[in-house]
């Protein structure tokens, strides 16, 4: 197991295995069976992956690059408040803003965002 994946399940995260080159989880069953387990025979060369929602709440807004949607997010962020999330840049230069969702909007997993605001995408479970 990838020491990163390590960490973060210690934290609580429910960190996967991603297939290598890829942004799928590694399994079919990637969205249920236990975070852990799912490293038991995984490959060398996987990414790790956050699965949202869980214990945690995860959640994560990403903002595209070049799509103007950053500078926007970071001004409504700020707006409420919020102006130390933790930002990891996308596989293509985006950004994505972590934090914890008490209430899901039910029976969805993601939404795009407003064109208006540009291109980019909140995923909560």
């Amino acid at each position: 197991m990838k020491a990163a994946a390590t960490d973060y399940l210690a934290l609580g995260y429910d960190a996967i295995p991603l297939r290598p080159g890829a942004k799928k989880g590694l399994w079919d069953a990637w969205q249920t069976v236990d975070a852990a387990g799912q490293w038991q025979d995984a490959p060398t060369g996987c990414n790790v992956g956050l699965r949202h929602g869980g214990a945690l709440q995860l959640a994560s807004i990403e903002a595209e690059v070049g799509s103007g949607a950053a500078p926007v997010l970071r001004r409504y962020l700020a707006g409420l408040g919020i102006d130390d999330l933790p930002i990891v840049k996308s596989a293509r230069g985006g950004e994505r803003y972590f934090f914890r969702l008490s209430d899901a909007p039910p029976g969805r997993h993601s939404v795009d965002m407003a064109e208006s605001a540009g291109s980019g995408e909140f995923r909560f479970g």
